[in-house]
């Protein structure tokens, strides 16, 4: 396995050329993995980036741990009666989360591509965050726009609903999105296998395959052994029992994937 400096040095290189162009990204991601007989590999699949975090995490300074337990000792059993309550727990745990489990990268500033136009825009987070009052429809409190690298969060799932929503379910929410975005931008496609099974299997199929629920399941596990909060556990065990459900579905053990529990992921619902 590649030391932690040469992976970081490969995130950082796919970050600071963002490109802003889901299309051009994946392009260039492709022209990087045409290039795996060079002597040092360069690109890494799902498997790869999966094992990179929690090795990563498993190192990770006591300061930002305890940084994080006492932004949630202060939300602890809360009702969030003010959006603005909401809006800083997402961000304050978007640079916890980012510090601790993401190599600090989803949040690093980079430069869009000049456009037509004269000025040249300004730097911005790798992923950008957004969040919003309520979801006009109902149901969801978080998305990840892959087109555009945003993370969307809402306060409540619908208009009059309040308090907001229960911080721990924010919390697992951005966690859950946080984890699309980087599968989505730091996974190469189809490095060893040419019709691209592995990314199926793990990444896309869903949206929440194996390594999705692999890594949302380590997050939610290392919340709650820090916490002690019985919401992440009680989450972190229902990503345990599904990631098990799958893979039992992929060896051919079962007939099919839970579809309900599919349907339940895509809705956001928590």
């Amino acid at each position: 396995m590649p030391s932690e400096s040469e992976v970081l040095r490969h995130y950082e290189a796919v970050a600071d050329n963002f490109t802003g162009n889901r299309s051009a990204m994946q392009e260039q991601r492709e022209q990087w993995a045409s290039r795996t007989l060079a002597p040092q590999r360069e690109v890494y699949d799902a498997q790869d980036v999966t094992l990179f975090l929690k090795k990563y995490c498993q190192e990770a300074d006591h300061m930002p741990i305890q940084d994080l337990v006492r932004r949630y000792e202060n939300v602890r059993g809360q009702n969030l009666t003010s959006f603005d309550e909401v809006l800083r727990l997402v961000e304050d745990f978007m640079r916890s989360f980012d510090e601790l489990f993401f190599f600090g990268l989803l949040r690093r500033q980079v430069q869009p591509p000049v456009s037509d136009a004269d000025t040249i825009p300004r730097k911005r987070p790798m992923v950008e965050l957004k969040v919003f009052e309520h979801w006009d429809d109902g149901g969801r409190l978080g998305s990840y726009d892959k087109e555009a690298q945003i993370i969307q969060m809402w306060a409540a799932r619908r208009i009059l609903d309040r308090p907001y929503c229960k911080p721990e379910d924010l919390i697992a929410t951005l966690a859950h999105e946080m984890v699309h975005a980087y599968l989505d931008i730091f996974v190469d496609i189809g490095l060893d296998d040419n019709d691209g099974t592995k990314w199926i299997n793990w990444v896309h199929m869903y949206g929440h395959s194996e390594m999705f629920l692999e890594l949302h399941w380590f997050i939610l596990d290392k919340l709650y052994s820090w916490t002690e909060a019985g919401r992440f556990s009680d989450l972190a065990r229902a990503d345990r029992q599904s990631l098990e459900h799958w893979r039992l579905a992929m060896s051919g053990a079962l007939e099919s994937h839970d579809d309900q529990s599919e349907a339940d992921w895509s809705s956001g619902e928590l």
